[in-house]
């Protein structure tokens, strides 16, 4: 089996994560929608993509910038692989499982590979709410 190459990885990545890649269409009924703009506990912000059994995201820190692509393999669990984007020094990459919770706004680090430090992810809620000739962002 050819190994790709952490470059390789992260052009994929990018690509799918722009919709610029093809995924067969799912089951109604059979997964949940992640998709949306998430913080999470190692202080970055993550925009997830899910689209039927496929999940992309890109997630950004403080110095740091990483993606990821995954597929839906058990209730509730997507497993893929991550890497870091090539904007700062860092060049790692590995695997992760990510579960979701019983309430979609919440992902979880169930395992991984490589030196990736979130764990938790909590859905942030970007709705525009204009009061009093401000505009709010929640």
């Amino acid at each position: 089996m050819k190994k790709i190459n952490t470059l390789t990885w992260m052009w994929l990545l990018t690509f799918a994560f722009l919709g610029l890649a093809i995924s067969p269409p799912s089951q109604a009924g059979q997964f949940v929608d992640l998709t949306g703009n998430y913080s999470c506990d190692d202080g970055g912000t993550y925009y997830i993509k899910t689209h039927g059994d496929e999940i992309f995201w890109y997630g950004k820190g403080k110095g740091w910038a990483n993606v990821f692509y995954g597929k839906f393999e058990a209730p509730n669990k997507y497993v893929g692989r991550w890497a870091d984007v090539p904007s700062d020094i860092l060049r790692n990459f590995g695997s992760l499982t990510i579960r979701r919770g019983p309430n979609p706004r919440y992902l979880f680090l169930e395992s991984k590979t490589g030196p990736f430090s979130g764990k938790k992810w909590s859905k942030i809620d970007t709705k525009m709410r204009v009061h009093k000739k401000k505009i709010e962002v929640k």
